[in-house]
């Protein structure tokens, strides 16, 4: 699981968000769940690490899972996002939350294409507007990461709350069960200044 031929995201994507399902979804329904998936993504459970590469397709399992679980509408939309928030809850250590305290909206912002391309293989996650109280990011070449918009919605969310802006609203466009990964589907953050 080291190699980049195909889209992969970093092995803490998939463990966390397994663990999320399971907090949410309760462990029996979590364990039934998790029975279900790909022999390689119940492989994964007990050998991936945190920065290994681990194929998109078993996370796309996961947050399938999530989604056919909300019932495809704005239940799963908002399960999506908290599972995207609890990634970036469990991926940020204590010294890394105190760094961020002290980084303005801007820089966070730009940094956070860097974070994908760091975290994720493929796929682009690109600023679309920003201003003093608000951002939308786009998502593109998202092909077989399924609700990729609504997890990175929740990730950068977790961000923006710990440089200490209150999220209002979160916006997700273009997605949609039945569309899970359509280019051009996007995301707004909304927040007080």
């Amino acid at each position: 699981m080291n190699g980049q031929s195909d889209f992969n995201v970093r092995g803490y994507m998939y463990l966390t968000s397994v663990d999320y399902l399971r907090q949410v979804l309760g462990e029996q329904e979590g364990k039934k769940i998790v029975a279900g998936f790909s022999p390689e993504a119940r492989h994964l459970l007990e050998t991936l690490k945190s920065a290994d590469w681990c194929p998109v397709s078993a996370f796309s399992e996961v947050t399938q899972a999530l989604a056919l679980a909300g019932g495809g509408g704005q239940k799963s939309q908002d399960l999506l996002v908290k599972c995207g928030t609890h990634m970036a809850m469990e991926a940020t250590n204590t010294f890394l939350k105190l760094f961020m305290k002290m980084m303005s909206p801007q820089l966070l912002v730009k940094k956070i294409p860097d974070q994908w391309r760091r975290d994720c293989s493929g796929g682009k996650l690109a600023v679309e507007e920003f201003n003093d109280h608000s951002v939308r990011f786009a998502t593109t070449g998202m092909q077989g990461f399924k609700h990729a918009v609504c997890t990175a919605a929740g990730f950068v969310s977790f961000g923006v709350g710990a440089i200490g802006k209150k999220i209002d609203t979160v916006t997700v466009r273009g997605w949609s069960l039945d569309n899970p990964y359509d280019d051009g589907a996007s995301f707004q953050l909304d927040w007080q200044n």
